[in-house]
């Protein structure tokens, strides 16, 4: 039952995750795009801004220069408007999916519009960029009028269609963020119900099947502590079952006989030692008597040796005989 829900829980774990990953990618998707779209309308006034002021004489030729070759060919600080609107359409394809008939239409009629005036403008910049890397020190800005121009209505054209479609991405980023929000917690609340569930029952199982374990091993545990603590080698333990339980009870069963056995042979082996010890004590102190007779015969024989009696004679044999007949 656990391993099902557990299953379960997963299951619902790992959809969530699955949605959240497709919401996400749509999610990222719409901010992309929506980050494109805002820096090629950043890009676009920028350039049109500097060709302005060129013309106008409120810049020189060199800051144009670095205008121009900023968003026409990109740099270290910012992508090309060329690289920003490759970035938008491959952004908007993705993120496209989750909008409502009437705003995707609407959305695809501005993009037309931007499509066919992109391109135009785009090719416009570069012309202008190749005027002013190829332009002398004395160059001047009248030559770059009428395509300065130009680039400024096709961007006043571009302004709207930059707006409404801003306005679109933006509210594709919120609708996909709320879409994933609501989804993450929709599924977070289902695993923690299912969790939850799967713990009660897991706690339900636990003290069931503990009761059939704990209460033999307390029995058990019991049958040892009167060995113990009593040393009655009498106890065995009962147990009718072929688990790792009954394996225990066999195998305590098999120690207590197996002590009692043990104590038996040190018991028989103490008996043994003590008739040992009592045998060697008394071979000892016949020893000590038979040499102590042997001593005084010895004193015996000097002191008439001393006093003059040359036919004294030791029987060594005697002695040795004595000692072998005691070993």
């Amino acid at each position: 039952i656990i391993a099902v829900f557990s299953g379960m829980a997963a299951y619902q774990v790992y959809s969530s995750v699955r949605q959240s990953e497709v919401v996400d990618n749509i999610y990222k998707g719409s901010f992309t795009a929506n980050s494109s779209l805002k820096n090629l309308q950043y890009g676009t006034k920028r350039v049109v801004d500097a060709g302005l002021d060129l013309v106008a004489g409120d810049i020189g030729l060199k800051e144009a220069r670095t205008v121009f070759n900023r968003y026409g060919e990109g740099d270290s600080l910012s992508a090309s408007l060329s690289e920003e609107w490759t970035a938008y359409r491959e952004a908007r394809s993705t993120a496209n999916d989750q909008l409502t008939e009437g705003t995707r239409e609407r959305q695809g009629k501005l993009y037309g519009t931007l499509e066919k005036k992109m391109g135009g403008f785009i090719e416009r910049v570069a012309s202008v960029q190749e005027t002013l890397e190829e332009a002398p020190d004395d160059f001047d800005p009248a030559a770059v009028n009428t395509q300065v121009v130009q680039m400024m209505l096709a961007r006043k054209q571009l302004e709207s269609v930059f707006n409404q479609l801003v306005r679109i991405e933006r509210e594709k980023v919120q609708m996909h963020y709320e879409q994933s929000a609501s989804i993450f917690r929709t599924n977070l609340l289902i695993a923690i119900g299912l969790s939850l569930f799967c713990v009660v029952v897991g706690i339900g199982l636990t003290l069931y099947v503990s009761g059939l374990i704990v209460r033999p091993i307390r029995e058990l545990d019991h049958s040892m502590k009167e060995v113990v603590e009593d040393g009655d080698l009498g106890q065995t333990y009962r147990y009718e079952g072929d688990d790792e339980i009954g394996s225990m009870a066999q195998s305590f069963n098999t120690m207590i006989a197996r002590i009692q056995e043990i104590l038996d042979e040190l018991e028989a082996e103490k008996e043994s030692v003590e008739r040992r010890v009592e045998e060697a004590v008394a071979q000892s102190k016949r020893r000590r008597e038979r040499l102590a007779e042997h001593v005084e015969q010895m004193l015996t024989a000097m002191r008439q040796f001393a006093q003059g009696d040359l036919t004294v004679q030791l029987d060594p044999d005697s002695v040795d005989s004595a000692d072998a007949e005691e070993e």
